[in-house]
Order: C-alpha cells, then sequence, then structure tokens
C-alpha cells in the first residue's frame, strides 16, 4: 500500500484509480471490487506540491469514521464485503482455546477446582431443598470424582487412569 498519489494514475479519461492488485479476481471478488470502487468515487485531481488528503463522503463531516463506515455497511442491501480477506486472524489455536477458557472462567486451577466441587454440593443442597431428592453420601462423592474426573482429563492429569481406578481407589490415585 501507499498514498493516494501512488494509487492513481493520468490515464485516457483523465484520473483513473490503479490498485495494482497482485493477483487476478474471482468473479465475486470483482463484485466487491467494482462495489469499493463505485464507494471511492473518482479519484482526485492530485498535485505533486501538496498531501493527500480525501473527504469521507459517507460520514456527516469530513472526517472518517469507523462507527459511520461500519452502520454503512450494515445498512439494508448493502453488498457484505469480505473482511476475512484483510483481517486474517494467525492466532494459534492453543491461544485461542486458552482465552475461550479464560472468558469461560475454566481454566484449570485449584481454585476452579474448588468452584467445581462447590457447585457440585450446591446442586445437591438445591435438589434437596427444592426437589425433595436426597442423594446417598456415596452418591455424592461419585459425583464430585466424577467431575474431578472431567475436570482432570481435559489437561491429562488422570492420562493413565480408568474413572474405575478414581472411584475405588480414590487415596492410590492423588498420592501419585
Amino acid at each position: 500500500m501507499g498514498s493516494i498519489h501512488d494509487m492513481v494514475i493520468n490515464g485516457e479519461n483523465g484520473y483513473e484509480w490503479n490498485l495494482d492488485l497482485k493477483r487476478r479476481l474471482r468473479a465475486e471478488e470483482q463484485g466487491w471490487m467494482t462495489d469499493l470502487i463505485t464507494r471511492l468515487g473518482d479519484p482526485p485531481h492530485l498535485s505533486q506540491d501538496s498531501d493527500d488528503e480525501v473527504d469521507c463522503t459517507f460520514s456527516n463531516n469530513t472526517l472518517f469514521s469507523a462507527k459511520e463506515c461500519h452502520e454503512l455497511s450494515c445498512r439494508e442491501g448493502a453488498q457484505q464485503f469480505p473482511v476475512q480477506l484483510f483481517w486474517n486472524k494467525s492466532i494459534p489455536s492453543k491461544v485461542l482455546f486458552f482465552v475461550w477458557s479464560a472468558t469461560l472462567n475454566a481454566i484449570q486451577t485449584t481454585y476452579n477446582l474448588r468452584r467445581r466441587v462447590c457447585w457440585g454440593l450446591w446442586l445437591e443442597r438445591n435438589g434437596r431443598v427444592f426437589e425433595g431428592k436426597e442423594n446417598q453420601f456415596e452418591d455424592i462423592i461419585l459425583n464430585i470424582k466424577s467431575m474431578l474426573f472431567l475436570w482432570g482429563s481435559i489437561d491429562d492429569v488422570f492420562r493413565n487412569f480408568q474413572f474405575y481406578d478414581l472411584v475405588q481407589r480414590w487415596e492410590l490415585v492423588i498420592n501419585l
């Protein structure tokens, strides 16, 4: 990319846009490019002695506003511009997963583990108070252990163990 001056040539019919694309456009992209050129309008007459300056034609004032540009693109009947051609996220999948987990407050920390155990106890309490269900103590412990196993299996904490090992030989698994 460069200045506006770099994108304009003096052609047969006066000044013309010359975006100097590096590849051929597909049919769908040609429509988008036509829409873009239409929105840009005729190129300005440029003087070699002055700096580039363009007024924003879709704005209420002459300054560019990302908000007004977004509103223009969202109007009914507006052709959707292929943002993914320019806004290509190159974030590694592990980082994306970590951010997603952090957003959901699901990063495997001992604090979150305690919260999950408390959540299991809270569900048991609500079942007793509001639904009249009462689980046996062993079932509550089994539910907590299954929650811990699911929690640990995401990060290979219990990689070499089966769920049965966790349920029947809890102390052995924890002490390893």
